[in-house]
């Protein structure tokens, strides 16, 4: 409204995962380090912190069975343990199906699909839903 903008950038995204009682559970654990620069009438500003924590199970649904793809469901929320600046100051839950064929030795296909709980600038809360597709060529036996 008064000309200014922000941009903010992620600095990694580091991702902790880590098998438990099976082969079939694994533990994920994140934290997302941002920066966030804003300029409001000629005045620039910088803050850095942390998003709030990350924290997931990655459950194996299936194997692949011919047309029937490979497929996990992550239960996941964020607790709100984040930087002052960037938590939303609630937990957040969601849940994200994942997917995937190989379709070749050196060709596969996956997806995505996420219902998150999400919180905007006015306070209110929403569920987001956000969709991805991948294509994987790999171009090394390694």
């Amino acid at each position: 409204d008064d000309g200014g903008y922000s941009r903010s950038h992620s600095i990694g995204e580091p991702l902790l995962r880590y098998g438990i009682f099976a082969d079939w559970l694994e533990l994920r654990v994140a934290i997302f380090p941002v920066q966030e620069r804003t300029t409001t009438g000629g005045t620039r500003s910088t803050t850095t912190g942390t998003e709030d924590v990350y924290l997931g199970f990655k459950i194996a649904l299936t194997g692949q069975d011919c047309a029937l793809p490979e497929m996990a469901i992550i239960p996941q929320m964020t607790v709100p343990i984040g930087s002052n600046a960037f938590t939303d100051e609630s937990a957040l839950a969601g849940v994200n199906w994942l997917y995937a064929w190989e379709l070749s030795e050196d060709w596969s296909l996956g997806g995505s699909t996420q219902f998150n709980r999400a919180r905007d600038d006015a306070n209110e809360y929403y569920i987001e839903f956000a969709q991805s597709a991948t294509i994987v060529r790999g171009i090394t036996e390694s």
